[in-house]
């Protein structure tokens, strides 16, 4: 199965329920995540859970953010 996968945008926060930054470009690293990001700096809210739940990064379908604004929209 062939798949056509892009970027549209990426957004990041030094702590959990911070309201996310964009951000222009990323340095990635294997097993840590996002550079700068809460995932990567172990300040995400389920870093200090136990037994441990690893967040790298979050994806998002650009399909799901636009049935969600579509729901936002029809709520007024």
């Amino acid at each position: 199965m062939k798949t056509n996968v892009q970027i549209h945008a990426i957004y990041l926060a030094h702590l959990a329920d911070v309201v996310k930054q964009p951000i222009g470009k990323a340095k990635v690293t294997v097993a840590s995540g996002i550079e700068g990001d809460r995932f990567a700096l172990g300040t995400g809210k389920y870093s200090a859970v136990e037994p441990s739940k690893v967040r790298h990064s979050t994806l998002i379908a650009l399909s799901g953010i636009e049935v969600a604004n579509e729901w936002l929209q029809a709520r007024g």
